[in-house]
């Protein structure tokens, strides 16, 4: 008879209240690599930033009443749901397209110094003086522009660009090439190695 002595707890479970999430059109950005793309989220489709931007490249310069055609017409085989969706919300195409463009971030444009043929120069030269001299900064100018006047630096530096020449040729530019190298090497066929 001990079943009734204590009280018994009987757990109720409380009925959560959904709220219906408002469908909108939400700007998701991806982390790059392959399949990891931007994209817009239109209620619950997905679709990817390069399709918005391709279909606004084929819409640009054409009228309004073509638009909402052009629109549905590049999004109805592959991405229907996407259309489906932009319906539910009761939006017109041309509306979801610039909603879409809005949402999309502005890249922004790099301003920095990117540096003069000379101070590119001198930061190849530096490198190189630095690894041959030891010394203060004064001294190692001293010794680079000492041993940059002699005349059998001169001759040796003349035989050694014509036997580069002479082994390699030049190049598409005109440059003189330093290596038997091809050029970029063709990347087809080739599994791309990724960490």
């Amino acid at each position: 008879m001990g079943l009734f002595k204590r009280k018994q707890v009987i757990e109720m479970q409380q009925a959560e209240e959904v709220v219906p999430e408002v469908a909108s059109i939400r700007f998701e950005a991806g982390k790059g690599g392959k399949g990891n793309h931007s994209r817009f989220l239109v209620g619950n489709a997905s679709l990817p930033v390069s399709a918005v931007t391709r279909i606004a490249r084929l819409c640009q310069d054409k009228p309004e009443d073509k638009k909402p055609f052009l629109i549905y017409s590049s999004l109805i085989k592959q991405y229907g749901s996407v259309v489906e969706a932009m319906d539910s919300m009761k939006l017109s195409y041309p509306e979801a397209l610039r909603q879409m463009i809005d949402l999309k971030p502005v890249k922004k444009l790099s301003t920095g110094h990117r540096g003069s043929w000379i101070e590119k120069t001198a930061q190849m030269l530096g490198k190189v003086i630095c690894r041959r001299w030891k010394g203060t900064e004064d001294e190692i100018t001293a010794a680079f522009f000492e041993t940059v006047q002699r005349e059998d630096l001169k001759t040796e530096l003349s035989k050694v660009i014509q036997g580069f020449e002479a082994s390699y040729g030049r190049n598409a530019q005109g440059f003189i090439k330093a290596n038997a190298r091809k050029g970029r090497p063709s990347l087809k066929g080739r599994p791309i190695r990724r960490k």
